[in-house]
């Protein structure tokens, strides 16, 4: 899957490169498909509308016998780069709060982990005394219950074979 970089990225791309130092077409060009693959048959294009936009200008220079076509931003560029380097902080920001953990965009400091980790700890200790506390006294409850119990159940049993010898008898 390759994310596609349309419209005002691309503007600030080649505009951003251009805040650093002239740059002839394909020279241009092959910064940019390097970085994101985006093709000369896409750039070209962007680069005219800029310059219809007049955020760029261009001029020519001699080069082995050739002429180069060499493009420079201009005040309006530079306004222009601004605005699209502010909308990409802002969309970046959106995007990474759902794509990226909390951790990578938040690093949590190793005290702010020693604090939670103490903080768990005390919570799982209060957890755990609690626990003992309940079964100690469950542990409690079933003692006098089954001290009571055997001498309950001694009786029944007595007062039912008891019952049961009578019966006997009496036939």
């Amino acid at each position: 899957m390759a994310i596609q970089a349309t419209g005002v990225l691309l503007d600030g791309c080649v505009l951003s490169l251009l805040t650093r130092a002239d740059a002839y077409g394909y020279s241009l060009t092959q910064q940019m498909k390097a970085s994101l693959g985006v093709s000369e048959s896409t750039l070209y294009p962007v680069m005219r509308r800029l310059q219809t936009d007049d955020c760029l200008t261009v001029y020519d220079e001699p080069h082995n016998g050739r002429n180069r076509r060499y493009y420079r931003i201009t005040q309006r560029g530079h306004e222009r780069f601004r605005d699209c380097a502010a909308q990409w902080a802002d969309f970046k920001t959106r995007v990474d709060e759902i794509i990226l953990p909390q951790e990578v965009i938040n690093p949590i400091s190793d005290t702010q982990i020693a604090t939670q980790e103490a903080e768990y700890e005390a919570e799982n200790n209060e957890i755990l005394e609690s626990m003992k506390e309940e079964y100690n006294e469950n542990l409690h409850t079933m003692e006098e219950e089954h001290n009571e119990s055997p001498h309950a159940m001694k009786g029944e049993h007595n007062e039912s074979q008891q019952a049961k010898e009578g019966e006997i008898l009496n036939d």
